[in-house]
């Protein structure tokens, strides 16, 4: 507040006239929308903080895969690829629909975290450290050795491959409801 007295104070004082056939007020600024073009901005493929984040489409049967390509980390969705520079990658997230029937496998020493929902999903997780949120029945879920912890929702037909440093907890989510 001083420095703002103390420059007005310097500052020499204009005045302004009004020329009579004006209104003091200001005219307000008129409103206008535009629209854009359509976008799914939910699924695909992104770098987010050193993560790979890989959203599957709508619907069932996404296909996701994660390899190490020379000096790249490249991340596959329903066909199409993105390359990643491996010093700028962390870990990979897989997110599935609801739909169910989709696959995703790690082939990295990268740390991943899977969600599948809707059941029938078939996840294999990397050499490093995998979290697995499996919702449904029927899903599938091989470490292939790395370290994982497993959450299966509703899935006592799951099939899950169990090794030394593998922790599996089955809920029904039926407990959380209360009638």
């Amino acid at each position: 507040m001083f420095l703002t007295n103390l420059l007005s104070a310097a500052a020499p004082k204009t005045s302004r006239t009004r020329s009579e056939g004006r209104s003091p007020r200001r005219r307000a600024a008129a409103f206008r929308l535009e629209t854009l073009e359509d976008r799914d901005l939910k699924t695909g493929i992104s770098l987010q903080w050193g993560t790979i984040v890989i959203q599957g489409a709508e619907g069932v049967n996404n296909s996701a895969h994660v390899w190490r390509s020379g000096s790249d980390v490249v991340a596959s969705l329903n066909g199409e690829e993105a390359h990643f520079n491996a010093g700028e990658v962390y870990g990979v997230a897989f997110k599935s629909d609801s739909g169910g029937g989709d696959r995703f496998v790690n082939d990295t020493n990268l740390n991943s975290s899977m969600y599948g929902y809707g059941g029938h999903n078939d996840f294999n997780g990397g050499s490093g450290f995998n979290a697995s949120y499996l919702y449904g029945n029927f899903n599938t879920y091989d470490a292939r050795g790395g370290a994982s912890y497993v959450f299966s929702y509703d899935g006592p037909q799951d099939n899950i491959t169990q090794y030394g440093n593998t922790y599996t907890y089955s809920y029904s989510t039926a407990l959380f409801y209360f009638i």
